[in-house]
């Protein structure tokens, strides 16, 4: 059984959802987040059965990195990037003005694109690739964030693999050879 390919990081995106925006997500930060490696969504992309606050908090605490983009103050994107500050989460903030970015928020980094798609794309990409060699202990991009997320596809084979009654040894073969690899030992039983 071949090794599956280490899962990306997780960026999850707030913004106010307007048509004056989708430039900005679609050729700035959708653009950037492929350019340094990592997966980003917006809710509006997912589908989903609790509410949409529900999924938001969900994702927030899902993500490696919150990507949030401050401009015209929103108070919704201000209360979610409360949340993810709460979580501890490494949050990049966006503007196309500085001035809206409040008092509270102002001595935290924050990116000015000027509504500029490509000057978003090329700061953000920067600012992204950065936070993946430089990870902080407790905050989004951990290093030990892919030993996590390995754990957790493990036990959702298992779980889907249960539910459908398939066949188990493959399945037990996959989670002995991950489980090898994150112990870093010869043997396993």
């Amino acid at each position: 059984m071949g090794r599956r390919q280490q899962l990306k990081p997780y960026v999850f995106i707030l913004m106010p959802f307007d048509e004056a925006f989708n430039d900005t997500y679609e050729s700035g930060i959708k653009l950037a987040c492929k350019a340094a490696g990592v997966v980003c969504e917006r809710v509006d992309e997912q589908s989903f059965d609790e509410t949409i606050l529900q999924r938001i908090f969900s994702q927030i605490r899902k993500a490696d990195a919150i990507v949030a983009d401050m401009s015209g103050r929103n108070p919704n994107v201000f209360y979610e990037v409360g949340y993810a500050h709460a979580l501890q989460k490494r949050v990049i903030l966006l503007t196309r003005d500085a001035a809206d970015i409040p008092f509270d928020l102002k001595h935290h980094q924050h990116i000015v694109y000027e509504g500029k798609s490509y000057i978003l794309k090329d700061r953000l990409t920067k600012k992204l690739k950065w936070c993946l060699e430089t990870p902080v202990q407790g905050v989004g991009f951990q290093a030990d964030r892919p030993i996590i997320r390995r754990i957790t596809r493990i036990l959702e084979q298992v779980a889907k693999t249960v539910a459908t009654k398939s066949s188990l040894g493959p399945l037990l073969e996959n989670v002995l050879e991950e489980m090898m690899e994150i112990l870093d030992a010869e043997v396993c039983s």
